[in-house]
């Protein structure tokens, strides 16, 4: 599991986003975003940049049973331990992992 500088990990910002309180959903996007700026390892630029456009987008309507809304999950905390993973890993360039499926 990958420990992040805002002391929690990716565990955690799964547990964060799928919170029935919305302000824990907020902080936790939040921190996703402030990661790009205060890693340890900084991101490239194409990661950034895919983080701080998901971000933009902004949180879909909450459903902890809606595949649309796990899927984006997935991708956050994926975006969340490649951030950990810093500039250097080979699938920083990469796109986002698929979202797992989830049948409704």
């Amino acid at each position: 599991m990958t420990r992040a500088i805002a002391g929690f990990d990716s565990a955690q910002l799964r547990d964060r986003l799928m919170a029935t309180e919305p302000m824990k959903r907020v902080a936790a996007l939040h921190d996703l975003e402030c990661q790009v700026e205060h890693a340890v390892k900084p991101p490239g630029v194409q990661l950034a940049q895919a983080i701080q456009d998901f971000v933009a987008r902004g949180m879909p309507f909450y459903s902890c049973v809606d595949p649309h809304y796990l899927a984006w999950v997935d991708r956050a905390v994926d975006y969340w331990e490649r951030l950990q993973r810093g500039r250097d890993s080979r699938d920083a360039l990469q796109p986002a992992r698929r979202p797992r499926s989830v049948s409704a």
